[in-house]
């Protein structure tokens, strides 16, 4: 009962914590658009894409310690806890210190005219404007660190206050800066200096909770080791994991112009905020995993529950949204903003729908030690998505890029979670990763032909799949009854 409301606790702060910030970000980005225009809220978007970049010197460090920690707890060995966090937090502050420099010679050639159709007041004002960015960015990997800790101890509630709150204050920050008439690098200046203050309270916080925890040195370079075991697959994961989220926007920003990357960035934070609201149901699973670090009977029944679970909250979701888009994006973005952006928002809702079974085969994967395995299953992902990218752009622009999002679900992923499935969980039903995706296939042709019409190329598109996909509905629904049965 005590690790079943613990669990419940957890989903509930983590939930929480994506549903709070996106209803925020709900309210204040048409306010953005508007005192700011299209075309800076573009820039705005493009120096968060660049400085994104950044985290290719994220080494894992966050991950490493919620495995770690929660290792550790488990076996009891508290001196092995504060060994392990020594090390990250060591590590990171050393990696803030290194995309610092790096950031501030690049911010150099930020601000010589390769942003296409914009002022060139904006292309000086995008080089301060990314150094205090790149700040930001520095911070943050330090402050990473503080909240693996509390999620390491399975403390989601306050991980999720501690995140919550820096995010807030920040968010409040800068609309009051906006308000005022300030420009995008006063926005990024102020944001920076109270980052600053935040983490520093953020330190004392942590050694306060830890009771008695000391930075220890000793050891080091055995921790090192230790942590870069799962670590560097982590930041592997993740580097490949930016390579294929910023790649398109760089793209737009460069060969389209601020503008149209200003309208595709509201689709992105669609898909980035529903993502992250379905994966916060289940990711408090990580440290679950790693403390009995291994992969039972038990843990494979509950897969399959949470697989489900997941894809049918997340379909009920994606679909409320989809029926009632107009009254709601309208609302949020304004007349003009939603009639250049629903496109868009419609194709990553399909992109959302399809996405949702590989959420929970992440955290499964990763708790169990398998994220070797899970790094190689991205690579095949990733290159998918980046010659998708390439071509997609040359054949249909934006939309075509767009839609070059929905082929590595479609194929890739679904015969990655069938390998998994045979592999790691032994369950042999064949197809069975594809099984999980039948429902959300029809739905997402369904969305694009009622989006783009029977006439236009993306309805044609939808039917094309709707044909295609509706193979998968039948042995689909027998695959979900007898997982049913067994797992509820």
């Amino acid at each position: 009962m005590v690790n079943f409301r613990k669990n419940q606790r957890n989903t509930l702060w983590s939930i929480g914590n994506t549903i709070v910030m996106p209803t925020i970000m709900l309210i204040v980005t048409p306010f953005f658009i508007n005192k700011l225009g299209i075309e800076q809220y573009g820039i705005w978007a493009f120096i968060t894409s660049i400085t994104s970049a950044f985290s290719i010197l994220n080494l894992g460090g966050g991950e490493a310690t919620i495995k770690f920690v929660s290792k550790y707890i488990g076996s009891g060995s508290r001196d092995d806890v504060y060994r392990v966090i020594s090390t990250t937090l060591l590590l990171n502050v050393i990696l803030a210190i290194t995309s610092a420099f790096i950031g501030i010679a690049l911010s150099f050639i930020i601000g010589e005219g390769h942003l296409q159709n914009i002022s060139d007041i904006n292309k000086q004002n995008s080089t301060v404007a990314f150094r205090y960015s790149i700040g930001i960015f520095s911070l943050k990997l330090i402050e990473q660190i503080y909240v693996s800790v509390y999620k390491g101890f399975q403390r989601y509630d306050s991980a999720t206050k501690l995140n919550l709150l820096t995010k807030i204050i920040v968010t409040v920050l800068q609309v009051i800066v906006v308000a005022s008439g300030g420009s995008l690098n006063e926005i990024f200046k102020f944001s920076f200096y109270l980052v600053a203050v935040t983490i520093g309270l953020e330190h004392l916080f942590l050694v306060k909770y830890l009771k008695g925890f000391k930075l220890q040195i000793a050891n080091f370079r055995q921790s090192v080791r230790e942590v870069f075991s799962f670590g560097l697959w982590a930041w592997i994961y993740s580097v490949l994991g930016l390579l294929s989220s910023q790649l398109d926007k760089v793209i737009i920003g460069l060969y389209v112009g601020a503008v149209e990357l200003g309208y595709y960035s509201v689709a992105i934070i669609v898909y980035n905020q529903i993502h992250t609201l379905m994966s916060s149901s289940v990711s408090w699973i990580f440290p679950v995993i790693s403390k009995r670090n291994k992969i039972d009977k038990e843990l494979v029944r509950k897969y399959f529950s949470f697989q489900i679970r997941v894809i049918a909250l997340g379909t009920v979701f994606i679909l409320f949204v989809f029926i009632f888009r107009g009254e709601i994006f309208k609302l949020w973005l304004g007349e003009q903003t939603y009639m250049n952006s629903i496109g868009f928002i419609v194709i990553i809702l399909c992109v959302n729908l399809l996405n949702l079974p590989s959420i929970v085969p992440y955290f499964f994967l990763n708790g169990g030690g398998y994220i070797k395995l899970n790094t190689l299953l991205k690579v095949s992902i990733i290159i998918v998505d980046v010659i998708g990218v390439y071509f997609g752009y040359q054949i249909g622009g934006t939309i075509g890029i767009l839609l070059s999002k929905l082929i590595s679900p479609i194929l890739i992923g679904g015969i990655n979670r069938t390998y998994i499935h045979h592999k790691i969980l032994k369950y042999k039903a064949l197809l069975s990763g594809f099984y999980l995706n039948g429902i959300t296939y029809l739905l997402c042709s369904v969305f694009l032909v009622i989006a783009g019409g029977l006439k236009s190329n993306l309805g044609s598109i939808g039917v094309i799949l709707f044909i295609i996909f509706g193979i998968f509905i039948i042995p689909t629904l027998f695959f979900l009854k007898r997982e049913v049965r067994i797992n509820f």
